[in-house]
Order: C-alpha cells, then structure tokens, then sequence
C-alpha cells in the first residue's frame, strides 16, 4: 500500500478491477436507480393528470359562465327590441316569460308566467318586436294561456299598408303560414305587401305589423284568390312576449 501510494504502481491494475466491477455495481444498482425513475415518472404523471383535471374544471366552468353572458346578451336585445318596437305605442306594455308551448295542426297555444296578478284579462293583446303574436284566452292566477294568430281558431283584423284595403287573416295550424280567403281575385295585393292591424274589434293596436305577404293565386272559378302570409312576430322562437295594456280601458276586452 505505502509503496503504491509512493510510486503508484497499482493504477493499471486498479483500473483493470474497476473495469470488471463496474458491470457488477451497475447490475445491483439498476433496481434501485429504475424504480426511482418509476417513482418520479409516476410522480409527474399524476401531478399533470390532477393539473390537466383541475385546468379542465376551470375550463369548464369558464364556458359556462360566457355561455351564460351570451344569454343574458341575447335576452337583453330581444328585450331592447321589444321596448323600442311599441316606444311610440298608446298604453302600456309588460315583458313576460314562456313557459311551455303546444303546437299541433289543431292548436297553437303558449302559456306564460304572468296571470291576474299583473291584471291580464281574455282578449288581451300579445305582442313581440316583429309583430302580433296572439291573445290571452284563459288567465289564472298566476299563469296566461296565448291563443297564437296561427291557431286555426284565430281571426285577426288587417289591412295591407300599401293600399289601406281591410282583410282577415286566419290562422292555418302552421306556425310560418296565414290565409286570406276573403279577397277577390281582383284585390290590389301582391307578394311582399305588409299586413298591419287594423284595429276594428278594438282588440291588437292599429297599425302594429302582423305577416308579410308570400303568395297571391287568382283561383279560376272561384270569386276568391288563395292569398297567404307569413306572420312577422317570432312565433315558436322568442323566449319572451309582451303584454299590451290598451290607454283606453275595455278597448282590447273587445270581440275580435
């Protein structure tokens, strides 16, 4: 040892040995040198997975809250339109919710969350910012039922705007489609011609736009020409209506 410590005369031996031993350590330390490495990846893995699991809530939850914010986006320009469409209007409106709606070729119904408590009465006029909708036809306390003027039972009082000529429009059961069966096949009336409230009855506020015009068809033999329209209001698409309290009590209590 002392003469090897002196001179060194061992070095080319001891690099020999560790040349043999060094696969012998590397074999009893590769378990040990492996499962930390096992342990670390394993480590990382479920520290990404738990991230990737929180960031995906966060995520989640972002979403949510803008898909709310574009509701409420939405519902407040449906209601802007709604208050600018009868700005000019005699009385008083009242923006309400719908609750259900029953659509079928024998009815066209809607209820709303708004009944005697906010005084709504039979007869009362229903609109929206394109155009008529209905009327109440059954109120309780705290719910209304609309009859839409596309229910075949609906008659509503029009008159093309272009000409002033007075009309019926009767609902089909289709929500997009109103007849006029009681022009004459000489009527000045063409498609696009707009259809306003008339007013007579007293019930929808004259002037208040109801359906577009889409098709005039002369019927040969038939003193009557097959008019349809197709109704302004955003039947089966708005979430929200208005109320219209008439400035003249009783107006809109009327017949139809």
């Amino acid at each position: 040892m002392g003469f090897d410590h002196q001179y060194h005369a061992l070095n080319h031996l001891r690099s020999a040995l560790l040349a043999v031993v060094y696969p012998v350590q590397w074999l009893v330390n590769a378990p040990g040198a492996i499962g930390r490495k096992l342990a670390d990846d394993l480590a990382t893995r479920h520290a990404l997975l738990k991230r990737n699991g929180q960031l995906e809530q966060e995520l989640m939850k972002e979403r949510v809250a803008t898909a709310r914010m574009s509701a409420l986006k939405r519902e407040n320009s449906r209601l802007r339109l709604l208050l600018n469409a009868v700005g000019q209007m005699p009385g008083r409106v009242v923006a309400t919710s719908i609750l259900s709606v029953d659509m079928s070729p024998f009815q066209n119904l809607v209820t709303i969350n708004a009944g005697k408590n906010l005084g709504v009465h039979t007869g009362q006029p229903v609109i929206d910012a394109g155009g008529v909708v209905g009327q109440i036809t059954h109120v309780g306390p705290l719910q209304s039922q609309i009859m839409l003027i596309t229910d075949p039972a609906s008659a509503t009082p029009v008159e093309i705007e272009r000409t002033g000529l007075a009309t019926i429009a009767i609902g089909t059961g289709q929500l997009n489609v109103l007849s006029l069966p009681y022009l004459p096949n000489n009527a000045d009336i063409k498609p696009g011609d707009k259809l306003v409230a008339s007013g007579f009855g007293g019930r929808y506020p004259r002037g208040y736009p109801v359906a577009v015009v889409t098709s005039v068809t002369p019927q040969a033999g038939d003193p009557f020409a097959k008019v349809e329209a197709h109704p302004l209001a955003g039947i089966g698409r708005e979430h929200e209506v208005m109320l219209y309290f008439s400035s003249h009590p009783g107006q809109s209590g009327a017949g139809q």
